[in-house]
């Protein structure tokens, strides 16, 4: 199936301050809220993003019968940092 014939998900992500974006991931069988104290250390200097990956916190599963591969995850990391460095 092509990336464009994925479905589109429902996301979380959790932001916080201004400036240039720092992107924060978490591991598996958590959330972006596992970042809170960093969010809360950084968000003075950065704008920082914490998103929940796929079937993770509040981002909706991923469809039964869709293969996941890491492009779906960059799917929908992409667009919180734009072209940005992040």
């Amino acid at each position: 199936m092509s990336a464009s014939a994925r479905p589109i998900l429902r996301s979380s992500v959790l932001t916080a301050g201004t400036g240039l974006p720092v992107l924060l991931l978490h591991g598996s069988a958590s959330s972006g809220t596992m970042w809170t104290p960093v969010i809360n250390a950084l968000k003075s200097r950065f704008r920082v993003l914490a998103p929940d990956l796929i079937g993770y916190g509040r981002t909706d599963p991923w469809p039964a019968g869709h293969e996941l591969t890491l492009d779906d995850e960059a799917r929908l990391i992409e667009p919180l940092v734009g072209n940005e460095p992040a």
